[in-house]
């Protein structure tokens, strides 16, 4: 059963780990963990997908980690390079930032507040029609 990204699978009374929806089922990633080392993932640690694909679920494919070396591996800081809407000067944001901010509808991007706030004001005023004193 699909679970997001991740395979919910049925799990046998034995099994130690955390259960879900009524108890019956489990992260197939952490079972097979279980199954081939007979442990569960000590607090503090996660099953980590070598490959990236989360229902590659193969003991091959998985790996431990700590909650920290795995929150690293997944939030590399990316920088993207864009020109600000105001001056046109050469600017660096990081990826994660500007995906965020795109899906959240901004289209312009600049090198200052003060800038930001001068394209807007400028917009504004192309809108309205009249020049206001700023």
């Amino acid at each position: 059963m699909k679970n997001g990204p991740y395979e919910l699978v049925k799990v046998p009374a034995t099994y130690p780990g955390r259960r879900y929806r009524n108890g019956l089922w489990a992260y197939e990633h952490v079972l097979v963990w279980w199954q081939n080392t007979d442990e569960l993932p000590p607090p503090g640690f996660v099953v980590h997908h070598k490959n990236e694909q989360k229902r590659d679920n193969r003991f091959e494919n998985l790996e431990l980690k700590t909650r920290a070396e795995h929150t690293a591996e997944h939030n590399v800081r990316t920088p993207v390079l864009l020109t600000c809407s105001y001056c046109g000067k050469q600017i660096e944001r990081q990826a994660g930032e500007v995906r965020w901010r795109s899906k959240s509808g901004q289209k312009d991007f600049y090198c200052s507040t003060s800038h930001q706030a001068l394209h807007r004001h400028r917009k504004h005023e192309a809108i309205v029609g009249f020049r206001s004193t700023f």
